[in-house]
This record gives structure tokens, sequence and C-alpha cells, in this order.
């Protein structure tokens, strides 16, 4: 079974209890409060911590700038302001790095101020591949289709594959993206790293799971 003093951590806003947690049939239900929706977490599975995901989006979003000792407390109330992390599953152990974390689903939300209300779910989707171009983080992403919109479980996605360039010898790490105006104040962005099918679709049952309950 999941160890639950690492996935509650992902759903408790600062200090105060933001997340109620129930059994699933297929593993464990934790519902956002702070955003209204619940997703399904699979059996065996493993999630990040929010101090956790917050350093990670640090490095991954200004990899050159020293590592913020900010309290959690800032750190939520700028990520509501700026890119909130909501969750980071992977089926293998949270502690893990890099390929060793693969399949993986990350999940955050992105304040509309912070962008144009007029940015539709696949102009967001090219803003993002700018900012990671633009930064270089963890090598050069390289898009492989156009952008694709279609509906999941009531919920209408703008999605986009790619793949990490690398020198590296071995498998390549393969990402779906998503994006959707979800949520009455941000737009929720998910990344799905995998290798293959299966673990795509694996993912793609996480995705499935998210029911929005709240006023959007």
């Amino acid at each position: 079974m999941c160890n639950r003093n690492i996935i509650a951590p992902s759903f408790i806003a600062t200090g105060n209890s933001n997340h109620i947690s129930s059994m699933h049939p297929t593993g464990t239900e934790y519902k956002n409060t702070q955003f209204q929706f619940s997703v399904v977490l699979p059996k065996d599975w493993h999630s990040k911590g929010l101090v956790d995901m917050f350093e990670q989006l640090e490095r991954e979003t200004y990899p050159f700038t020293p590592q913020s000792h900010k309290s959690l407390e800032e750190r939520y109330q700028e990520g509501l302001e700026e890119v909130l992390p909501l969750f980071t599953f992977s089926k293998n152990n949270s502690d893990a790095t890099d390929e060793k974390l693969v399949p993986t689903i990350q999940a955050m939300a992105y304040n509309k101020l912070q962008i144009s209300e007029s940015l539709t779910d696949c102009d967001f989707l090219q803003l993002i591949q700018k900012g990671i171009e633009a930064s270089h983080t963890n090598g050069i992403s390289k898009l492989t289709n156009n952008c694709e919109s279609f509906w999941l479980n009531g919920i209408h996605y703008a999605s986009q594959m790619s793949h990490m360039k690398t020198n590296k010898i071995g498998p390549i790490i393969k990402q779906q993206r998503f994006a959707a105006h979800v949520l009455k104040t941000h737009v929720l962005y998910m990344v799905l790293n995998y290798f293959d099918e299966d673990q795509r679709l694996q993912l793609l049952d996480i995705v499935n799971s998210l029911k929005f309950t709240g006023n959007r």
C-alpha cells in the first residue's frame, strides 16, 4: 500500500487541511478543496509532498537561481498568484529522480492573470513550449505532433505530444501535455512522462479519474 505520509502533503495548502481522502476501488481518491477537484491515486503508486513539488518547480523554472528559503506558506501564496503545483504521482518511489520516476504525471495550476485571457488551450501549450525552449531545462523538448482538442470524462482538453532531445543511450522519455480551462482563476496544466504506450494508458487512467465539482 502507498505511504499516506508521503501522499497527504500534496493536497495540504500551507498549514490548513484542504484535502479529503477516501478508499476507491482502484486506489485512493483525494479531493482538493482549494480548486474543488478529486483525483484517484492508483494502488501502490506514490505521491510527492508539497515542499518537494515546489523545489522541483523552482529547479525547472529557474535552473541557475539558488533554491528559495521561503516558508511553505509564502511559497503557496506566491504559487496561487503564478504557478501552483497540484500533484505529482509516480509508479516508482517518489524519492527517485529522472528516468527512475517514469511513469509519472505532474499537475499544475497557472494563474490566468499571468497570461492572456484570449489564449486558447492550444495557445497555452505553445506558450509553455516556448518557455521550455528558452530555459533549456532538462534538455530540449521537441514537439512531435500538432495540438489536438478532445473531451475526456466531461472535460475539454488540448493535448500535444513531445519527447526529450538527448544524447543519452537508452529509452527516450516521451511526454503528453494537457491544458484545460476548468478552474475559475487558473489553467490546469498536466504533463505525462512515459516510455511506452502501456505506461501512457496507465497515466491516462489517472487523467480520466479527475472530477471537478466546484464553480469553474
